[in-house]
């Protein structure tokens, strides 16, 4: 019986370890998602990284940790209270939409401002093409002029 009683200790010391874990991983989950979709939002804003999509991936990896804090708060529904389980979901679908609006905020944007910045080769066929005026007459007529 004496064994039967430290066993049953164990088991209740093991759980307490392993709840401690889920709460800290509920913690880091949490705090990962908003500050990778914070610094995805600042990056994409920034004039830094024009063409690069670190924002965009770090918006995305703060909506997969979301996911995950979503299903770990899903997970650890049944030992908490309702006001508790209701709080950690509302905020995990919370970060989902900010992190997803943010995704697909910077691919419309994207789409939206190719057609109205040209792109590096046709501007610089525009740029030669405009000099090639002041350069044709020189050639037919000798005088020299202005070149842009």
């Amino acid at each position: 019986m004496k064994f039967m009683g430290r066993a049953k200790f164990m088991g209740h010391e093991a759980e307490l370890h392993h709840h401690s874990s889920i709460t800290k991983l509920a913690y880091i989950f949490s705090l990962g998602s908003l500050l990778a979709i914070c610094g995805g939002a600042v990056i994409a804003k920034s004039e830094i990284f024009t063409e690069s999509h670190y924002g965009l991936m770090l918006s995305g990896l703060g909506v997969g940790l979301a996911i995950a804090y979503l299903v770990l708060s899903l997970v650890r529904a049944r030992p908490r209270s309702a006001g508790r389980t209701v709080l950690s979901v509302s905020f995990a679908v919370l970060l989902m939409i900010f992190g997803g609006g943010l995704v697909f905020f910077e691919f419309v944007a994207s789409a939206i401002s190719s057609p109205f910045y040209p792109s590096l080769s046709s501007a610089l066929q525009d740029e030669a093409m405009q000099a090639g005026g002041p350069a044709g007459t020189f050639l037919v007529t000798g005088k020299s002029g202005e070149l842009v």
